[in-house]
């Protein structure tokens, strides 16, 4: 599934565990600008561990803000939240693409020009690739 969207509000969401192996999940609420494959809705929820102010893990990236515009590759999580998937976000930033996850793919498409960058997902997305 890959949308593009825009983050409109950040909850406390899930805990998994006890004790010292407690984990802790944000509710990242997101507005669907394009569905570029898969998702129909307008709104929907992104899972991601809480981690405070810093990177949890390099998998988790950073944490996500309000007002924020992203393109991100998802797969279905628990219940009806989504889970972005290794090298799947990249905020849209002042015209550019941000890559979150180092990579292959990601790295292959820093520093795009947005629209490109739109363009070759819907190109992508229609098979005309």
């Amino acid at each position: 599934m890959i949308i593009a969207g825009t983050v409109t509000d950040i909850k406390p969401g899930r805990v998994a565990g006890s004790g010292n192996e407690r984990l802790d999940f944000n509710d990242v609420r997101v507005t669907v600008t394009t569905s570029f494959k898969g998702i129909e809705s307008p709104s929907l929820v992104v899972e991601q561990m809480a981690g405070g102010r810093h990177v949890v893990s390099p998998e988790v990236g950073p944490p996500y803000r309000k007002g924020e515009r992203y393109i991100l590759f998802l797969r279905q999580g628990e219940g009806q939240r989504y889970i972005t998937v290794v090298q799947g976000r990249f905020q849209l930033y002042k015209g550019s693409v941000r890559p979150l996850d180092a990579g292959p793919a990601a790295d292959s498409v820093a520093d795009w020009d947005e629209s490109r960058f739109v363009e070759a997902l819907q190109q992508f997305t229609q098979g005309k690739s």
